[in-house]
């Protein structure tokens, strides 16, 4: 390992600190800047969103095998799987709501110390 690779970088811009070796997905391990944060925090959202819409339809398509094999009114499938629904949409639109109103205001205050953001 030649000395340039356990030596503090530069990444865009940013000082870092650290060892750093090669990650396969394009990024040296060690680098984290804002950047960095930024996208985990955006993915790790979206992973728990998905865990979160996942678990509520299982719940429902389980719930509505289970009431159909008892002989029960359409009605009450209907509804079992109307509320999922919705319980879905809603969790699904606040994250991204939420996530576009902290990005742009992120954005903004960085705009307006004059610090980049990442693109």
């Amino acid at each position: 390992m030649s000395q340039s690779d356990t030596q503090p970088q530069e990444a865009d811009g940013e000082k870092t600190s650290g060892t750093r070796w090669w990650w396969p997905f394009g990024r040296w391990v060690g680098q984290r800047n804002e950047w960095d944060v930024e996208h985990t925090l955006a993915w790790t959202g979206v992973l728990v969103v998905l865990v979160g819409d996942c678990a509520i339809a299982g719940a429902a398509i389980w719930g509505a095998v289970k009431i159909g094999a008892s002989d029960a009114d359409i009605s009450i499938i209907v509804s079992l799987l109307s509320g999922a629904f919705t319980a879905i949409t809603a969790i699904t639109t606040a994250y991204f709501g939420i996530r576009a109103a902290t990005t742009t205001a992120q954005k903004a205050m960085r705009h307006n110390h004059g610090q980049p953001g990442p693109n």
